[in-house]
């Protein structure tokens, strides 16, 4: 197996993000669609990255998951 090229990186580590989709597998976890999170990662495994969700305001941490690359949008 060779790999001749790699996909162009969407994100970079401690990006701010917004879920853009609602999934029983976000949900089980306390994550909704609009919150924002912090990229934890400096790639995506398998297209998903680390992302960890906070608390509007307090800051305290909702979730620390893997989220599929299309169901995130960067946060400038």
């Amino acid at each position: 197996f060779e790999r001749t090229s790699f996909l162009p990186v969407r994100f970079k580590e401690y990006d701010t993000v917004e879920l853009t989709v609602d999934k029983p597998k976000y949900k089980k976890e306390g994550v909704e669609k609009g919150m924002h999170g912090c990229v934890m990662s400096e790639y995506a495994i398998n297209g998903q990255w680390q992302i960890i969700f906070s608390e509007e305001g307090t800051g305290k941490d909702v979730a620390d998951i893997m989220v599929s690359e299309e169901d995130l949008i960067l946060i400038e």
